[in-house]
């Protein structure tokens, strides 16, 4: 992502537009807000589209990387603002709207609890694939359960033209978020006639999408995921860092074979969602612990119940053949 500091510095944002985007002016509806409700916008930077949600009466949580996206939304819309920092991020601050400039992997659900409803016109479209599993990952982790979320997606061949914007087919939207979503699209159309620089290179089609997802509620995230022991304490817990970039809390009843459990240990494990954050449950070694946990224990009381059964066998052969002697004699 920091290749996008250096595209505002150039000012090669072609992603930006000059007046609210149409989809969201159509279906802003399916958020259900109410006067007064905050709205997040992931990667805003400074788009109109903001504008927009503040003149409908909603307040504004937008975050960037890119503190010269801040400062050009806020003078080129003639807002006056003031600037404090705020953990990792600095804050910019106006009526009905902050800015939180930095990364957008830091942020916490404690910065995110007044939000109702997310806006996302340009944020997942800008990532790469393996930075989108982790995005939608992290979204999960710091909006609150019935959270709804407008989302916009652009879909074409992606051999033809490279991103960004990357294409997103409907099938990628299912599998980022249907675990912890309520998914359902909205629209989809071609537009290539309205692309010239997609038209340019020739394209087949552009498809633009547009859902409505909802934070299920009620119900638990839980999905297997692979990642590393950060740390496992001699009071009976730990941190595991998963591949996709969270932190989860580890209880030894939920570790099989937990004596060869150590930092920086890879294992496989259930993530999940408490009220207190994200948890990892069912934790085995990477490789199949749990099976060879298993399987060990079973083979060693196989081999156990064998040998029992051969003794008693050698024993009933012994008294058969005194019995036997003793007959015949």
């Amino acid at each position: 992502m920091s290749n996008r500091i250096q595209r505002w510095k150039e000012n090669k944002i072609g992603w930006h537009r000059n007046k609210p985007n149409s989809k969201l002016i159509e279906f802003i509806n399916c958020l259900h807000l109410e006067q007064g409700d905050q709205v997040f916008v992931p990667l805003c930077g400074k788009s109109i589209d903001m504008m927009y949600l503040l003149d409908q009466g909603y307040r504004v949580l937008g975050v960037e990387l890119s503190t010269l996206a801040a400062e050009q939304f806020f003078v080129e819309n003639k807002i006056e603002y003031s600037i404090h920092q705020s953990g990792e991020f600095s804050v910019y601050s106006a009526n009905n709207i902050q800015m939180y400039c930095g990364d957008y992997f830091k942020l916490k659900p404690e910065d995110l609890k007044s939000v109702v409803a997310v806006y996302d016109r340009a944020s997942l479209i800008a990532l790469p694939l393996e930075l989108r599993v982790k995005y939608a990952s992290h979204l999960y982790s710091i909006i609150t359960k019935g959270c709804r979320v407008l989302l916009l997606t652009l879909n074409y061949p992606q051999s033809q033209i490279s991103g960004p914007p990357f294409a997103v087919n409907k099938e990628e939207v299912w599998s980022l978020y249907e675990e912890g979503f309520e998914c359902q699209q909205l629209a989809c159309f071609n537009d290539i006639e309205n692309e010239p620089k997609f038209q340019r290179a020739n394209v087949d089609f552009i498809e633009k999408a547009t859902y409505c997802l909802r934070k299920k509620v009620g119900e638990k995230m839980a999905k297997k995921i692979k990642g590393v022991v950060a740390q496992f304490g001699t009071k009976g817990y730990g941190f595991i860092t998963g591949d996709d970039g969270e932190k989860y809390f580890v209880h030894q009843k939920n570790i099989f074979n937990k004596s060869r459990l150590k930092a920086n240990t890879r294992v496989v494990f259930n993530a999940e969602e408490s009220d207190k954050g994200l948890v990892a449950t069912n934790v085995v070694l990477e490789g199949g612990s749990k099976a060879a946990s298993s399987s060990s224990n079973g083979s060693s009381n196989g081999m156990i119940k064998f040998a029992i059964t051969i003794l008693f066998i050698a024993q009933a052969v012994v008294i058969y053949k005194v019995f036997f002697a003793s007959v015949v004699g």
